[in-house]
């Protein structure tokens, strides 16, 4: 479809496949240049951010829980500030260098979730996330990627501990969005797809057509197999080294 829809050559296309196959695209083409399911960029990044797991889950051997966040918030800090000068590089604006700080986002809301005791929802949560949403979408470019993984981890937090937010966000409807999201291709192809429609119809379809067949065959199911052995052997290797345990007591 792709050779059809938009007249490339399989010998334009196959360096672009074989460097998706091996998820190198991004860092020898760049994130979108020749890409042949170009919203499979991401994937690359989070089988780059199962790589370091092991070495990041260092932070958790720290015992001491403030010690712990603190230097977790400022590694966060300090990802995020170096990390601004790559956004004009293709090779590592879409790389775990440059979204290195939204991972740890991730840790410190699990780390939260591990230690928690006895969580109370309030409504107070609630209008914590009703003044910081809005941040999500008018934060600027530059300052928003240093702030925003900060927003993330307050928001996440609302979203387990806020009366209302707990109830839009374990919905039903919202959960399987949010699966789609990740594993089907619809919603995915819109963030890509989204600038063709506002250069009319015909523009869209055919991009998107050239697209179908590339996203439904090529990462999707790599990507959750690959997940499944990554992180299986990260969990043996952290509970190895009781580093889970020790974040925890």
């Amino acid at each position: 479809m792709q050779a059809v829809a938009a007249h490339r050559s399989l010998s334009d296309m196959t360096p672009h496949l074989l460097t998706s196959f091996v998820y190198m695209h991004n860092l020898v083409f760049g994130g979108f240049p020749g890409a042949v399911n170009g919203v499979a960029w991401s994937l690359e990044v989070e089988v780059q951010f199962y790589v370091l797991v092991p070495l990041l889950t260092v932070l958790f051997t720290i015992r001491n829980a403030r010690i712990r966040r603190t230097l977790t918030l400022v590694i966060m800090l300090i990802a995020g500030l170096l990390s601004n000068p790559l956004y004009g590089s293709l090779h590592f604006h879409y790389s775990i260098a440059y979204y290195l700080a939204f991972f740890l986002a991730g840790f410190m809301v699990c780390d939260f979730y591990l230690t928690r005791q006895n969580w109370q929802k309030s409504y107070v949560w609630d209008a914590i996330a009703l003044a910081l949403w809005p941040l999500v979408w008018y934060l600027g470019k530059y300052t928003g990627h240093v702030v925003l993984p900060f927003v993330i981890v307050v928001l996440y937090l609302t979203a387990f501990r806020g009366k209302i937010c707990s109830a839009v966000f374990s919905n039903p409807v919202i959960t399987n969005i949010g699966g789609m999201c990740y594993r089907h291709l619809p919603v995915p192809l819109h963030h890509h797809l989204r600038r063709e429609a506002l250069n009319g119809v015909t523009a869209y379809w055919r991009k998107f057509l050239g697209l179908l067949p590339a996203a439904v065959s090529s990462h999707p199911p790599r990507a959750a197999s690959t997940e499944r052995r990554i992180l299986c052997l990260n969990r043996k290797t952290v509970h190895g080294s009781n580093l889970a345990a020790e974040a925890v007591e």
